[in-house]
């Protein structure tokens, strides 16, 4: 699993998810998403061939760099004009017709996950480039500012509303972070260090030297990591619901332990969104296949903040930073305590912007959400 064999069954061996997962048998790309990084390959349908179908021999080596376009990805380069425009696909429930038509493998490039995640909610195939000897899944759209998004501990293999609603006004680059989402884990991502460090090679590889930078609840965290190692390639700093520092008395919440039945409550204040489902889970929630690839995501954070839920040395640089910066919170936040966002504000000498809704409110109120960071943007960048 993304964590690996070791952090994984550290992380959540004895939890209900566990004991789910042993339960269930996994296929194709679900059992490939939980072996190590190394024993993974793609594995690609053909059209009108079955699901053990498989290009002979795995992919051939990418060069350090080099993008393979997925079907709905852009090409770095390509003009504006030219950008496919990316679609959610259908919600679970019927009439489910794939991005080449029929409710099967009807298109030529038809993937496993194609045919897997036609019910859920906004899933869209990556580009995907080599970064460092890493394969790196990531989605691109829009034009004008680059922002570059980093997710939580959720919402991944997507192209959700709030990640269209930013592309309608900025150029978005979404990656998905090592052992998350369609990216495998190298053996040497250990930290959220080596994550800064592969998301510099990112920009270097798509010819960025500079970025406005935005990131999601653990990807809050990320996104000032790789701030504070990296000022000189951002432009600026928003931040929705960030993880990272410590409030006495006011803990962010354990997702890690969190029943799946708390889950509409914590997250989304029992408002929730159709097809979103912020953790492991149950295999009923989307079947198997998609069980286990949300325990994977779930494995993977607990890789990079398992041992360490915040750091103490944030306090002391993010004042330091010097940069335009803005923090977003969800008027009702479960997850993350309203004193997180405020302290995050007063170390960024900035104030608090706050959403209707609760942790999940990127999703929940997408279009004001992403209004909030794109206005921003364009503020700094003409300012």
């Amino acid at each position: 699993m993304g964590a690996g064999r070791g952090d994984g069954r550290r992380a959540h061996g004895g939890g209900a998810g566990a004991r789910l997962l042993r339960g269930v048998r996994l296929a194709g790309p679900a059992r490939a998403r939980c072996r190590p990084a190394a024993a993974r390959r793609p594995v690609r349908l053909r059209a009108g061939a079955g699901a053990d179908a498989r290009d002979g021999g795995g992919p051939r080596p990418a060069q350090a760099g080099r993008v393979r376009r997925g079907r709905r990805a852009r090409h770095p380069g390509r003009a504006a004009g030219d950008l496919p425009r990316l679609r959610p696909l259908p919600a679970a429930g019927g009439g489910h017709r794939l991005e080449h038509g029929g409710p099967g493998l009807s298109g030529q490039g038809d993937t496993v996950s194609d045919v897997l995640d036609a019910g859920v909610h906004w899933h869209t195939e990556p580009d995907r480039i080599e970064v460092d000897g890493a394969d790196i899944a990531y989605r691109r759209d829009g034009s004008g500012e680059p922002v570059l998004f980093f997710h939580g501990h959720w919402l991944t293999r997507c192209w959700s509303p709030l990640h269209a609603a930013i592309a309608e006004r900025a150029d978005l680059i979404a990656p998905e972070a090592p052992g998350f989402g369609d990216t495998p884990c190298p053996p040497w991502v250990t930290g959220r260090d080596d994550v800064v460090l592969l998301y510099r090679g990112l920009l270097d590889a798509l010819g960025l030297d500079s970025v406005h930078v935005a990131g999601y609840g653990l990807g809050g965290w990320l996104a000032a990591d790789f701030a504070v190692f990296n000022p000189h390639r951002v432009r600026s700093l928003s931040l929705l619901a960030p993880y990272g520092l410590r409030v006495p008395g006011r803990p962010i919440a354990d997702v890690f332990i969190m029943n799946p039945a708390d889950y509409d409550d914590m997250y989304f204040n029992g408002d929730p969104v159709e097809g979103a489902v912020p953790g492991p889970g149950t295999p009923a929630q989307g079947g198997a296949e998609g069980f286990a690839a949300r325990y994977g995501d779930m494995g993977a954070a607990a890789r990079l903040i398992w041992d360490f839920r915040y750091d103490l040395k944030l306090e002391h640089r993010l004042p330091r930073l010097g940069l335009p910066a803005l923090v977003v919170a969800g008027e009702d936040d479960r997850i993350v305590p309203a004193e997180h966002p405020a302290r995050w504000g007063e170390l960024l000498g900035t104030g608090v912007q706050n959403v209707p809704g609760g942790h999940a409110f990127p999703i929940q109120r997408p279009d004001e959400t992403a209004a909030l960071i794109t206005t921003f943007v364009s503020g700094v960048s003409h300012g």
